[in-house]
């Protein structure tokens, strides 16, 4: 997701990635402590992980699966259940349940009114 993913990457823009995690593992700042240790590059860019669970079908998406589903590029699906709610999120987007503004030259997204 991001830059990279949308092809407009500068020299030093970094690759986000979503990792979606098992509900049973814990999402804390250790995770990302751990990622940073072990950093990953591709290609000589970095890689920032944007951990997150599986979001709930039916719910609000956060921000993050927002970018992810305009943004993004599938790596990997174990079981189909990421595509899916990708696509159902795209969906919203499409029929203007869920909208993205910007502030300050940031992103946000909510619901529609």
């Amino acid at each position: 997701m991001g830059s990279w993913a949308r092809g407009e990457a500068a020299a030093t823009s970094d690759i986000d990635v979503l990792v979606v995690i098992d509900r049973d593992a814990p999402l804390t700042r250790e995770l990302y402590r751990a990622w940073d240790r072990d950093a990953l590059a591709v290609d000589g860019r970095l890689v920032d992980a944007h951990f997150a669970y599986l979001s709930p079908r039916g719910h609000a998406p956060s921000a993050v699966w927002c970018e992810a589903a305009v943004d993004g590029l599938l790596w990997y699906d174990r079981d189909g259940q990421v595509q899916r709610r990708l696509a159902e999120i795209r969906r919203a987007i499409a029929d203007r349940r869920v909208v993205r503004s910007i502030v300050h030259g940031q992103p946000y997204w909510t619901g529609a009114a």
